[in-house]
């Protein structure tokens, strides 16, 4: 699992053509079809269920999945432009996937896959960049890209903690007084930071979901 990790992220670094050559010197037809232009693509080929030209192969077809099939592939999908990889990791990361060939089958509607996007929307006026994590959700008999998690560094400040005044707490007998002393959390609007669960982690999504449907917040573009 480790090397199936480690090569995919190395994989996806450009963008999904790797510009392989299959065999040899290749003419520049045989070259456009030797890459891999989308993700699906890239999907079958590296479970060995196509040829070079996108011609699929289904169980019971011989080239399906075989062993040659997936070894001549396997070498090729890399990206040639990360000098990180060596020769060495590449040939023991085939030889990982083909010793368990039933486990190392890519599956795109049965993986934790996600997709980060980077997007600009604008806050009251000003240009803001949004991340958005999508995964994958079984949707009736299918499944579709839902919105996970949201990172925007506008929300960040609102989450700060107060390290100067980090001794500010309410005492743990406060609620024998109906706990007329919580207004101390409230005098000025930095100073609630204090009195939150040290646990908590910020909702970015929360506060995306109230500034757009505030109308606040408003989509522009993916980058």
């Amino acid at each position: 699992m480790f090397f199936r990790i480690l090569i995919l992220s190395a994989a996806f670094t450009t963008p999904l053509a790797a510009d392989a050559q299959i065999v040899g010197d290749m003419e520049d037809e045989s070259r456009l079809y030797a890459e891999s232009k989308q993700v699906n693509q890239f999907f079958r080929r590296f479970n060995g269920e196509e040829d070079e030209k996108g011609n699929r192969y289904y169980p019971g077809d011989k080239q399906h999945r075989s062993d040659k099939l997936r070894r001549q592939y396997l070498r090729v999908l890399f990206d040639e432009s990360n000098a990180g990889i060596s020769s060495a990791l590449k040939a023991e990361f085939v030889k990982d996937i083909l010793d368990k060939p039933e486990k190392s089958i890519l599956n795109f509607h049965g993986g934790s896959w996600f997709a980060e996007l980077h997007t600009n929307f604008t806050m009251n006026g000003k240009n803001q960049q949004v991340i958005l994590f999508m995964e994958l959700e079984k949707h009736r008999l299918g499944t579709r890209w839902v919105i996970q998690k949201v990172h925007a560094d506008m929300f960040s400040p609102y989450f700060e903690k107060d390290t100067l005044r980090m001794g500010k707490f309410l005492h743990p007998m406060s609620h024998e007084l109906d706990f007329m002393n919580l207004r101390k959390a409230f005098v000025k609007k930095d100073s609630i930071n204090q009195y939150i669960i040290k646990r908590f982690v910020p909702d970015h999504l929360s506060l995306f979901l109230y500034e757009v449907k505030r109308g606040n917040l408003q989509f522009k573009n993916v980058d």
